[in-house]
């Protein structure tokens, strides 16, 4: 295999392929010495390569997926060149630096997953200027900074995933323009600021997740009113206050409410006792006043017999 950069700058599809397969081998170290020696060699086709997938008509790079192989090393800037890219997904290695802002020529690129490496820097924000992006997974890495502005301007975004890095700051409002999105996971990170009311605007999200940040504010009365498809709602282990009555009435698809170790006062509304297809709930840690008696035995009873017949993650 040439060397990095070592290959004719003609701009034709062959070399530019040439030119990044050659160059992300450069940058890339495989401890075990399997996959770099026995597989991406000149002898096998690049689209035969372990992690490579290719298009059937063209033979065109459209997919890297080399997830948990134990892959060190950075993303080479030439990765620019593989223009017909629409997936990639490296999560679960030690990739280290930062993303390339050559990247962002890859405009067909419709799913990232970074999870899980040790990537940092600020948090790209060139990332908003990928049109056709639907899924972004950079949870597990060291990324910092507020999130971008820019990165609410994707409008196709379906899932957004980047809990436990170190993004601070407060949340714009702009995040309203994110339309179709159905997950938020920004979990385990250092935002504060009250939560931006846009967020109860996005009819399309299923499930917010903003456990152990600084948040801080009262929530939305009926904040599932235009949250019909709500399932679960994850803001644990922040500052929120103020009651929590009239807050559910129309969440009626709700599975999971986490509200523990907050500020929360007064008492527990009996609305929540209305959610039937509630399977988890978790107040504690609060300043709720009163008895449980307010949510029905009917409730507890139908709850019990779910927590017997599924399986769940963590409330938070």
């Amino acid at each position: 295999m040439l060397s990095c950069g070592s290959l004719s700058p003609h701009k034709t599809q062959h070399n530019n392929r040439s030119i990044s397969t050659s160059c992300l081998k450069s940058s890339v170290f495989d401890p075990s010495n399997v996959l770099l020696t026995k597989n991406w060699t000149t002898r096998i086709s690049v689209c035969n390569w372990f992690g490579v997938k290719c298009s059937s008509r063209h033979q065109r790079i459209v997919a890297l997926n080399m997830s948990y192989i134990g892959l060190q090393g950075s993303i080479p800037p030439e990765i620019d060149n593989l223009s017909f890219l629409n997936s990639i997904d490296i999560q679960g290695n030690e990739f280290t630096g930062s993303l390339p802002q050559e990247m962002v020529r890859l405009r067909r690129l419709k799913y990232i997953n970074l999870s899980f490496n040790k990537f940092g820097g600020e948090f790209p924000s060139w990332l908003g200027l990928l049109p056709n992006l639907h899924y972004l997974y950079t949870s597990n890495n060291s990324f910092t900074s507020s999130l971008p502005i820019s990165l609410f301007n994707s409008s196709n975004l379906e899932v957004v995933n980047m809990q436990f890095n170190q993004l601070q700051i407060n949340i714009s409002q702009e995040i309203g323009n994110l339309f179709k999105l159905k997950i938020l996971n920004l979990q385990g990170n250092q935002l504060t600021g009250p939560i931006p009311l846009a967020i109860f605007n996005i009819s399309s999200l299923q499930r917010i997740s903003l456990t152990n940040n600084g948040f801080i504010g009262i929530l939305p009365k009926n904040m599932c009113f235009n949250l019909p498809k709500l399932q679960g709602i994850f803001l644990s282990i922040n500052q929120l206050s103020g009651q929590i009555q009239s807050r559910f009435n129309n969440c009626s698809q709700l599975q999971v409410l986490a509200l523990s170790t907050n500020k929360f006062s007064g008492g527990i509304p009996r609305e929540i006792g209305n959610l039937t297809t509630l399977n988890r709930i978790s107040l504690g840690r609060n300043d709720f006043q009163g008895l449980l008696l307010t949510i029905s035995m009917c409730y507890f009873v139908n709850f019990l017999i779910r927590e017997k017949t599924k399986e769940f993650s963590p409330l938070f």
